[in-house]
């Protein structure tokens, strides 16, 4: 098992360094073997992925998988292929981002590739573009609050159904001297993470999606007041959450809430491996982020968590192609959703982890949509976290309003 590369460009001076390379899938001059980069955008699953491609290249042993994890990866993805150097495998989210890196020509067309074929049909539909495939959806991810059962349990807690029991559930944790939430406030990506979740608990969320899209946010619409009050909930939580919101990253609150320094903590189901490695022994849950009423309550899925795509220029296309079938064989699909904990996007691959049978329940019964915000443009998202930001650190609302409807209007 190799270990990840932490170098964004490495690969490229490999191949550079190998001299001429046939394209077509035939190994290197010299008898060498064949490599292909494997860039992720899921840091996460860096062991995860070692594992898998140790188990593809004993099968496949004239290819070698290198696999990239770097800080930032979207962006870094995005600088490498304006520069032509487009990885020949990466992951992706479906997002908008990507559709435009799609119509832009860079990614590969999958369209009549068996593995699309084991997508579950409403994955494969949200990920298509313009009726075709260019992308391997296999995992999908969902958000919510993650719970320590253990400290729940000790305070005779149960997992609210609405916002004044959340609230009620953080009075009682906090008379008996324990935090109850660990929320993110540093950086961009977590605050916007965690805002999808929250703007699920209006009623208009779906205009209010459709006119960022149209870049036609108006705060004087109905959704603009049901915004002003859900604004007021987010501050209310601040109240209950750790010191230095604004200081904490993601993944220190991770560590906090696996070693039991907070009771309650929003995030997504990508961070279950992370939690369990951190403490293997923890008993831990998630609860979907509850709405005023519990009727309004609802999850967010997101097709996509973990997707593959080939490069366009891949000079290796039947190397690429053949890690990609392998990763979609159902059993290696079911040790990964197993490793990882997410909820398969591929037939035939029924597992749910424990911490997901509450999220999963809401997704079988309907009460759950797509991420707004993966209708949304990276700028737009960054306007988002930014707001969100402003808002843990000034509690100004009208000011939130004012920035959300001018930022999101002009990116």
């Amino acid at each position: 098992m190799k270990a990840s590369r932490m170098t964004a460009f490495l690969c490229l001076a490999v191949l550079m360094a190998a001299g001429n390379l046939f394209a077509g899938g035939r190994q290197n001059q010299g008898g060498g073997k064949i490599k292909i980069e494997y860039f992720s955008l899921k840091r996460e699953t860096a062991e995860i992925m070692d594992g898998l491609i140790a188990d593809f290249e004993r099968e496949y042993s004239n290819i070698d998988i290198e696999q990239t994890n770097v800080p930032d990866p979207a962006r870094i993805l995005q600088t490498r292929m304006s520069s032509g150097d487009t990885p020949e495998v990466f992951s992706s989210w479906p997002n908008d981002t990507w559709r435009t890196q799609v119509k832009e020509g860079y990614v590969m067309d999958l369209s009549g590739f068996p593995a699309v074929n084991r997508i579950r049909d409403d994955a494969r539909q949200y990920c298509q573009v313009d009726g075709r495939d260019y992308i391997i959806p296999v995992s999908y991810n969902t958000m919510g609050i993650f719970y320590n059962k253990d400290i729940f349990a000790k305070y005779g807690l149960s997992p609210p159904t609405d916002f004044a029991g959340l609230l009620r559930v953080c009075e009682t944790l906090k008379a008996n001297g324990v935090t109850p939430f660990l929320i993110t406030g540093k950086g961009l990506e977590a605050p916007r993470q965690d805002f999808d979740v929250y703007q699920l608990t209006i009623s208009d969320w779906e205009k209010f999606r459709d006119d960022v899209v149209a870049r036609k946010v108006d705060m004087t619409k109905p959704y603009g007041g049901q915004i002003r009050e859900l604004a007021g909930r987010i501050i209310s939580l601040l109240a209950y959450a750790q010191d230095d919101v604004l200081g904490s990253e993601r993944d220190q609150l991770l560590n906090d809430f696996a070693a039991g320094k907070g009771a309650m903590h929003i995030n997504g189901s990508w961070s279950i491996p992370v939690i369990q490695n951190a403490n293997p022994g923890m008993n831990f849950s998630m609860f979907p982020f509850p709405g005023v009423t519990a009727d309004q309550t609802m999850v967010n899925v997101y097709p996509g968590d973990f997707a593959l795509c080939i490069s366009s220029e891949s000079s290796h296309v039947n190397e690429a192609r053949a890690f990609l079938e392998f990763l979609v064989r159902p059993q290696i699909a079911l040790t990964y959703a197993e490793k990882d904990g997410s909820i398969s996007c591929i037939k035939g691959v029924d597992y749910v982890a424990p911490q997901l049978q509450e999220q999963k329940t809401f997704i079988d019964t309907g009460r759950h949509t797509v991420y707004p915000t993966a209708y949304w443009n990276m700028a737009q998202l960054d306007a988002l976290g930014a707001a969100v930001q402003q808002l843990y650190m000034d509690k100004n609302i009208d000011g939130f309003l004012r920035n959300l409807q001018a930022d999101l209007n002009s990116n």
